[in-house]
């Protein structure tokens, strides 16, 4: 019998902490991963130990999601973990924790009672459902044309006034446009939406994305002739 973060465990069974946080159970022959992916170690030791308490069957990745720069690092995260049968999302108040809300599981400024009853009972989600929404989110699948040319002139300019002359639009239009974006994103500013929108892509990206909606859209008008 030996100790482990206070908890004893047989012989049959060993923790091992390998790369990026993850934490191997090998028991009687079986391999049960629970994969903490955050850069603050604070946080990861108080998950650890809690994941010891708990002593889950299945396969579960906790993602502190204020660790990461972008949504394409977060995609890149969850690659890594592909074999995770739950995955759990720490956010705050920042862009991507709010973009992201509907994935967002425990709230990080939570004391460590509430993460230790999330954990406990939330069913998490899937990897399948967490690719579908990251990559949507990073291939812009939800915006429509006028959204994508407002992003467009947002990371054109520094100023909102500036993108507005950029795309041709009035500038109180294209406030309108941005509060708009700022209501889909679950943003609480302007100054938030910019933020995402300049850690998240660059404009020769969206500029592409615009261009191959206007090839689609062509297309269709063009098989009705």
């Amino acid at each position: 019998m030996q100790s482990v973060a206070g908890i004893h465990v047989s012989s049959s069974q060993e923790w091992k902490t390998g790369r990026g946080g993850r934490i191997f159970l090998f028991k009687w022959g079986m391999i049960v991963t629970y994969s903490i992916e955050t850069s603050n170690n604070y946080m990861r030791f108080a998950l650890e130990s809690l994941y010891l308490q708990n002593r889950y069957s299945h396969r579960t990745c906790i993602i502190d999601v204020t660790s990461f720069y972008s949504i394409k690092d977060i995609i890149h995260c969850v690659r890594r973990n592909v074999y995770s049968t739950r995955f759990m999302f720490i956010g705050d108040a920042g862009v991507h924790s709010r973009a992201l809300s509907p994935l967002i599981t425990i709230e990080s400024k939570w004391p460590l009672s509430r993460y230790y009853e999330a954990i406990r009972h939330c069913p998490g989600v899937d990897y399948e459902t967490v690719m579908d929404l990251l990559l949507a989110h990073r291939n812009m699948e939800h915006f429509s044309h006028r959204e994508k040319t407002t992003v467009y002139g947002l990371l054109l300019k520094e100023s909102m006034i500036d993108a507005a002359n950029e795309i041709g639009v009035r500038p109180k239009l294209f406030y309108q446009r941005v509060d708009r974006l700022a209501k889909m994103l679950n943003m609480r500013s302007r100054l938030q939406v910019l933020q995402f929108f300049k850690y998240e892509y660059h404009p020769s990206f969206v500029l592409a994305k615009i261009n191959n909606q206007v090839r689609v859209s062509v297309r269709k008008q063009l098989s009705t002739w």
